[in-house]
């Protein structure tokens, strides 16, 4: 039986299914829904369906294998002749609709069910004929069927959005309730059809409206959907977390852990910022009802750390615990950390430290939570940067000309003015408010299903994405032209600020080099030093202990400034070059390394080529390789790529269509001359991008979609 016939001959399972959906207490509800709907709905709301009686028992690998595909059939020539109106319209046998109605039907008359037309092209999705029937008048708030349900009650269960929006420019009633008192964005956010709730909302219906028994979208949406969305989205568009629903006083946290929803309790707490300490009829708060599953793997450890510090924070009186859960001390704590431990380890080396390590892991033990991996890469370099002006002014200073201090202040200024820009500056976020997001998600429905596609529209901001847009996890934005989101100045990389970005990596190895050059005439010059005779040590390993024993600080800093000079020029190669023809030059000279996943080919990693060549430099001693190195100099080809593109190009299918290189590529000179936007000596022109209004490809590969249609890469 194929899809069109489940779906016209199976009205009273519908009425069945939707009458058992309604009560979440029911553990069969769920199950049984699942059974009696058509594939296409099943797969839409596998998540929660699948799982039973609210349960959101399988991940959603799980649930993809249990989705019912129909195999394709070459179509079929159907003779419509004898169909009556009913199984025309269901069949979408456009002309013999129009034949039956011009002879005389009428558009609002209803069959033995109760129900129209409409109802039955709705729930199919006959656009043509739903339009048809409009202007011959039908009426577009119809009631039929046990339900007393809408056309767009009808259309919004099954997810039409094509139907919806139709039914609803008709000025169809959304606010309108079947006989269980659920309304169109009930059923929407109960069978998980984000883009459907995203529209409703859009076009006025209230996130908070509530059912005849006070469940709001948000509460079904956390009972029965195990997905990210449309719990997110309809946080995002204003769901208030902590309103009660009328039978059981539970807020959506109650029911998300309940149904033991992790995705959609971690999304409530971290994102929602959900009460915890609402309790229901029962006396029960989501607090109490988290903690009597303490350790359970499906917990999100962050949730699950909150959960312990809130209750700690409420439960404790003492001075010593309220000051240890103090956010904004640990804040100062865990950026403080760097600075402390580069002075200590430096000033204490050789030194008995027990005792110094034992009041840091106190501090570690009392202070820290999982803000510090967000914290400590900026405080680090910070602490580095401060520390390595201290040394200069108090150690090196002195022992270089009074010119040479100059131009390492010259290039600090740089530095500093690249790396404000970097970490304070604008990455390319793309602009959302209320108004712009409704307006968004308007056009896109105008436009069809196809226009919510993960390619062209995040549903974490609701705005619709550019050309090499992504969005970041982690500062929870759309940026332009995404690159990556660099832990060292707490900033996503992107179209503004990544020629910033370029410049601070620059300027820092030139700081670095400096400081390397300055400790070495501070070692020349220092009489302790010279007394050991630097020159005279045959060996590596007696260099470095003859340096240590000159000036323990000095040799800390420099090691400090050869370690990050060292890593930052590799990450600054593979900003500058995203090589391809050098690769396999050079892996045909050398050999080398390959990240390779199952049935992947070969792409190597710049940051692995660049370490093997620069340890592979003191082998090149004949004339021959030392041609071959300067042919692979010369080869290096910059393709226009950002760091997202070139780690993820085999999920883009406008990458894989043009076999791996860049489609946005315009030649090593004018990819430069764009990146940095200036001019090649007045002679060649930037042409500059903008890449947050970017939509469109204006190359061959234009109707390729961005993204494979086989999976969803939203938060890669």
């Amino acid at each position: 039986m194929t899809d069109r016939q489940l779906k016209s001959d199976n009205l009273k399972k519908y009425q069945v299914a939707r009458r058992r959906e309604k009560s979440p207490s029911d553990p069969i509800g769920a199950k049984a829904q699942a059974e009696q709907r058509g594939p296409k709905m099943y797969q839409n709301t596998c998540g929660a369906a699948a799982a039973g009686a609210g349960v959101c028992a399988q991940t959603d690998k799980d649930c993809q294998d249990l989705i019912c595909k129909e195999p394709q059939v070459p179509p079929v020539e159907t003779d419509y002749s004898g169909f009556d109106v009913v199984k025309a319209t269901q069949y979408g046998a456009v002309f013999r609709v129009k034949e039956l109605i011009e002879a005389g039907y009428d558009v609002n008359q209803k069959d033995s069910e109760t129900v129209t037309l409409l109802h039955w092209a709705a729930i199919n999705n006959r656009k043509e004929i739903i339009k048809y029937l409009i202007d011959k008048g039908a009426e577009v708030n119809a009631v039929g069927g046990e339900l007393h349900a809408t056309p767009l009650h009808w259309a919004t269960r099954q997810g039409h959005l094509d139907a919806c929006v139709i039914l609803m420019n008709a000025n169809a009633d959304p606010a309108l309730r079947d006989a269980e008192g659920c309304s169109c964005l009930h059923l929407a956010a109960q069978f998980g059809h984000t883009a459907l709730v995203a529209y409703f909302v859009a076009r006025g219906v209230s996130p908070d409206s509530a059912d005849r028994t006070g469940m709001t979208p948000l509460m079904w949406a956390v009972w029965k959907i195990c997905s990210l969305d449309p719990t997110r989205l309809l946080l995002t568009l204003g769901a208030n977390p902590n309103l009660t629903d009328s039978t059981h006083g539970n807020t959506a946290l109650h029911w998300a852990i309940m149904a033991r929803n992790a995705t959609a309790i971690t999304t409530l707490i971290l994102q929602g910022h959900a009460n915890l300490n609402v309790a229901n009829r029962r006396g029960e708060s989501p607090l109490q009802m988290i903690q009597s599953q303490a350790g359970s793997i499906w917990i999100n450890p962050k949730v699950a750390e909150l959960v312990k510090e809130h209750a700690q924070s409420h439960s404790s009186r003492g001075f010593l615990s309220k000051f240890a859960t103090d956010k904004r001390l640990r804040w100062w704590l865990m950026v403080g950390t760097p600075f402390m431990v580069f002075y200590t380890t430096g000033a204490l080396l050789g030194t008995n430290i027990l005792i110094i390590i034992k009041i840091f892991l106190i501090v570690c033990r009392l202070f820290y939570d999982d803000r510090l991996m967000a914290l400590l890469p900026l405080s680090i370099y910070l602490s580095t940067k401060i520390w390595f002006y201290f040394t200069w002014f108090i150690y090196i200073a002195p022992a270089v000309g009074f010119m040479t201090t100059i131009a390492f202040l010259l290039s600090s200024a740089l530095l500093w003015y690249n790396f404000l820009k970097s970490w304070l500056g604008d990455a390319g976020v793309l602009p959302t408010n209320k108004k712009l997001q409704f307006r968004t998600i308007l056009e896109l429905a105008e436009k069809g299903s196809s226009g919510f596609e993960p390619s062209s529209f995040c549903s974490a901001c609701l705005v619709r994405r550019p050309l090499r847009s992504k969005h970041c996890s982690i500062c929870n934005r759309c940026v332009a032209r995404f690159d990556h989101h660099c832990p060292w100045v707490a900033n996503c990389i992107g179209a503004k600020n990544h020629h910033h970005f370029i410049g601070f990596l620059a300027c820092l190895v030139i700081m670095c080099l400096q400081m390397l050059l300055g400790a070495f005439s501070f070692w020349k010059s220092d009489p302790n030093c010279h007394a050991l005779d630097l020159q005279n040590n045959k060996t590596v390993w007696e260099t470095v202990m003859a340096v240590e024993q000159c000036d323990t600080w000095v040799a800390w800093v420099s090691a400090h400034a050869a370690f990050h000079g060292i890593w930052v020029f590799m990450l600054l190669i593979c900003q500058l070059y995203q090589v391809r023809l050098f690769s396999t030059v050079f892996f045909q000279l050398f050999g080398g390394f390959s990240i390779l996943k199952a049935g992947q080919k070969p792409d190597y990693c710049p940051l692995f080529m660049a370490i093997y060549l620069l340890s592979s430099l003191g082998k090149l001693t004949e004339n021959s390789r030392k041609t071959e190195l300067m042919i692979i100099s010369v080869k290096i080809v910059i393709l226009g790529m950002t760091t997202n593109e070139r780690m993820n190009k085999g999920r883009y299918s406008h990458f894989i269509a043009n076999r791996g290189k860049s489609p946005f590529s315009k030649g090593p000179v004018r990819n430069l001359l764009e990146f940095f936007e200036c001019t090649l000596f007045g002679c060649r022109k930037a042409e500059h991008q903008d890449w947050l209004n970017s939509f469109e490809f204006d190359q061959t590969v234009e109707g390729e979609p961005l993204l494979s249609s086989k999976e969803n890469f939203q938060y890669v």
